[in-house]
């Protein structure tokens, strides 16, 4: 009876058993699915994130690029209502200037007659009221700087009608379709539009090549691309004191098929653990609201994806940096309908 008993516990202890191995196998593959489930959604919200991201970058370049529109199209208004009058001036100055010239002959024949009438005792009381006038307006002293005031005036007149020109060049309407264009000029340009930026704590150095043949491109856009290169040196020669000046290099090269435009600084230089990243949008290492961290990431677009070109840097903390654009000189057709 007893030994009835324990086989027939030892069976019921055997099929427990079995069922919970049973179970344990069940809760096993469960907590598995459930781990798999867990990761898929980790990687799910992982790249939704991901994609959020890349949205509101893209909304932010649009807002930039359509803000950069606008403040373009207002500077070019400006730049073509500033022409007529910095004309007028210019011309008016030109116009003082012979006029000075030419009344300095006549004065000069005064003193001559002048001269020898006070030698011969002719017409002293005449004589004795044009001395008075003479040292009553400080005669000398106008007729040697009423000619250098005309000059100095002129030359910033014209300083003035080649800031209002690069003006015109930098902020004219993009365009649809590429075109020729002189890279120095547009160059130039932007250096030009740039020159507050720079020129309190560097010195310009130019290389500019004369047989660049133009080059196929959208100038707006190109021209941004190197306004936010040129700007992004300043800033790095500007990080190093105002009592240590520097000096930014532009220059031009032709090699082959390509346009090589080179852009040096002697800054602050770009560490090498951060310099995979100098590229990514919104990446600065600018202290908060000194920078956006899209100029780069904008210029590389331009440059690459825009241009089909490169876009390239070579960098030593503490010595400077130099970013090498290359351009082709002439765009496929297909890569040109494609990019526009």
């Amino acid at each position: 009876m007893y030994r009835r008993l324990f086989e027939r516990e030892r069976r019921a202890r055997k099929e427990a058993e079995q069922h919970l191995e049973i179970k344990s196998r069940a809760l096993h593959l469960s907590n598995q699915k459930l781990a798999d489930l867990t990761n898929d959604l980790h990687v799910e919200v992982k790249r939704t994130k991901a994609e959020l991201a890349r949205q509101k970058a893209l909304e932010n370049q649009l807002i930039l690029a359509q803000k950069m529109e606008s403040v373009g199209q207002s500077a070019a208004g400006v730049a073509h209502e500033l022409n007529t009058p910095i004309q007028f001036v210019n011309d008016n100055l030109n116009f003082l200037k012979t006029s000075f010239e030419d009344i300095e002959q006549l004065l000069a024949a005064v003193d001559s007659l002048v001269l020898r009438c006070r030698n011969q005792g002719m017409l002293p009381k005449q004589i004795a009221a044009i001395d008075t006038v003479a040292e009553a307006i400080d005669l000398d002293f106008v007729r040697t700087e009423a000619p250098l005031a005309a000059s100095q005036a002129i030359e910033g007149s014209q300083t003035l009608a080649r800031i209002v020109k690069a003006m015109n060049v930098f902020s004219h309407p993009g365009t649809e379709s590429f075109e020729p264009v002189c890279v120095n000029q547009l160059l130039r340009s932007t250096l030009t539009v740039s020159r507050a930026k720079w020129k309190y704590h560097a010195e310009l150095e130019t290389e500019f090549s004369d047989s660049l043949p133009p080059v196929s491109c959208l100038p707006g856009e190109l021209g941004q691309a190197f306004l936010n290169l040129i700007v992004n040196a300043a800033s790095a020669i500007g990080t190093r004191g105002p009592t240590n000046a520097g000096v930014l290099t532009v220059g031009t090269s032709l090699q082959g098929d390509t346009v090589l435009i080179q852009i040096s600084d002697t800054g602050c230089g770009i560490p090498p653990e951060i310099q995979h990243r100098v590229f990514d949008p919104f990446f600065t290492t600018k202290g908060v609201g000194e920078g956006t961290g899209q100029g780069l990431s904008i210029s590389y677009r331009i440059i690459v994806e825009l241009h089909r070109g490169a876009l390239t840097f070579e960098s030593d903390v503490d010595r400077g940096t130099t970013f090498w654009i290359r351009l082709p000189v002439e765009q496929k057709p297909e890569l040109e309908k494609s990019t526009v």
